[in-house]
């Protein structure tokens, strides 16, 4: 198993985010778009099809014959 693709997709996620702080909050702001990448490639390193919700959701859909 290789984590190249999830190493690019943490990199881009580090890129794309935003620090925000005032005297009170500190905070990160991640595009969903770099986020939703970076979970996925996370997903398929380190968890299992079976525990992956959207995956699931997406194998129930795919068989789903209405």
């Amino acid at each position: 198993m290789t984590f190249h693709d999830l190493t690019k997709a943490w990199q881009e996620l580090l890129q794309s985010s935003t620090y925000v702080a005032d005297h009170v909050t500190q905070s990160i702001e991640i595009p969903m778009e770099f986020f939703d990448k970076f979970q996925k490639e996370f997903n398929l390193c380190f968890i299992e099809p079976n525990d992956d919700t959207e995956f699931k959701s997406w194998q129930n859909g795919f068989f789903d014959t209405d």
